[in-house]
């Protein structure tokens, strides 16, 4: 979960893999946001692993390459302004 602008959160839906017998990954599939306590997206594709969040920007982890790189991806949060 991440809370952005106060007002905004951000739900991260996924499961556990299990690795082996005492390991285990998390794989992020989709998003709800809810802003004002209203939803305003559900199950919306996750570009990746949700890593971190500050008060305006979303980071998230994802596969690049075949070579095994990584990809951090942020996407900032801009409240619409009428």
């Amino acid at each position: 979960m991440a809370v952005l602008h106060d007002t905004v959160l951000v739900v991260s839906h996924g499961r556990f893999i299990a690795e082996s017998r005492l390991d285990y990954s998390t794989r992020s599939s989709t998003l709800t946001i809810y802003a004002a306590g209203r939803r305003i997206a559900v199950d919306l594709p996750s570009p990746g692993q949700l890593v971190a969040y500050s008060a305006t920007s979303l980071f998230f982890l994802s596969n690049g390459d075949e070579e095994g790189g990584r990809v951090l991806t942020e996407y900032l949060w801009r409240p619409a302004t009428f």
